[in-house]
């Protein structure tokens, strides 16, 4: 199994076994004091693509804080620096990045500016906009996008929602034909397809929501008790995957769609999980401040590795696995 490693300043790559200890294949530094935001494999071409905080165009002038650049197979970039600028107004504070089978790369800013303050803005494949400011589909405002799921050529955004009100603030966007959109009494923290349903998650609930339409179906809870913080979740089949912060402790769960909880564990882990990713060799694997960790998935016994300073995303597709973040 490769495992590629994208660091700080820095991407590498590794080589791992039927369990770790890791290999590192490569590693990319780079020789600024800009952050990866995050970092994914484009399952198309075998690129890591990543989003770096250009804090304020210091390093190429970007009118945006955000750059996406892309590595090779070989760890050296496959665009050049600020090809493109993700550049839609200034003092952007939060990006959200999703990829899935048969799409290329989609990136949410959320911009804070004095022009458009807390709006969204929704790039596919880097190449311009599939969304403008505070407009979403069909024609209604968001304030603010959370997270972001693609499946295939539709993509999902969840957020808060000027045109939804208490207790229903949050909102579901479907970008795709038919757009749709759904006010829920929750901001979604993550979502997974199954079927005919999305399942928008704000942990530990889950609503089933139809794909078609956006209707709201059946709901559930996940584990009892309250979250304190947003969660990461992927799914198998018929078998949902979950981590987050409870209380203060990082929990990572199994739980059967229609059957309930197969199992579920608290780590020594006070920080929020950045993904949440199964391989094919029955592991889960999260991230948790500069923590790496992997568990069993018939058991939910756990290992963990610490990497560098901060680990910032994780991705993982056939068999290799990137790590983004910042190195010591």
């Amino acid at each position: 199994m490769r495992f590629k490693l994208a660091l700080g300043g820095s991407l590498i790559a590794t080589c791992v076994n039927a369990q770790p200890p890791l290999e590192v294949q490569w590693m990319s530094e780079l020789n600024t004091p800009n952050n990866i935001l995050c970092g994914l494999i484009d399952p198309n071409t075998g690129t890591v693509h990543t989003i770096l905080d250009d804090q304020d165009g210091a390093m190429i002038g970007c009118t945006s804080d955000e750059i996406r650049q892309e590595y090779g197979p070989n760890g050296l970039p496959t665009l050049p620096w600020g090809d493109p600028c993700l550049s839609q107004g200034s003092l952007d504070h939060y990006v959200a990045s999703a990829m899935r089978t048969t799409s290329g790369p989609v990136d949410v800013l959320n911009v804070s500016s004095v022009g458009n303050p807390n709006h969204s803005h929704i790039f596919l494949n880097g190449l311009g906009e599939i969304q403008s400011v505070n407009q979403g589909p069909p024609n209604n405002g968001y304030a603010y996008a959370f997270s972001v799921f693609a499946d295939g050529n539709t993509v999902y955004v969840a957020g808060s929602d000027i045109d939804c009100s208490s207790p229903w603030p949050g909102s579901v966007y479907k970008l795709g034909s038919p757009p749709w959109r759904v006010c829920l009494p929750a901001f979604i923290s993550s979502f997974e397809v199954t079927g005919d349903s999305v399942l928008a998650i704000d942990y530990p609930s889950v609503f089933m929501l139809d794909k078609a339409t956006g209707a709201m179906g059946s709901t559930f809870d996940l584990f009892s008790g309250a979250a304190s913080s947003d969660g990461k979740s992927c799914i198998n089949g018929d078998t949902l995957y979950w981590a987050c912060r409870v209380a203060s402790s990082l929990h990572v769960g199994k739980y059967l769609l229609g059957q309930g909880s197969l199992w579920e564990q608290a780590l020594p882990f006070t920080e929020d999980p950045v993904e949440l990713v199964r391989d094919n060799h029955g592991r889960l694997w999260t991230a948790t401040g500069n923590n790496l960790v992997w568990l069993d998935v018939a058991t939910g016994n756990f290992a963990s590795e610490q990497i560098g300073e901060a680990i910032r995303g994780i991705d993982l597709q056939v068999g290799t696995l990137v790590i983004a973040g910042r190195m010591a």
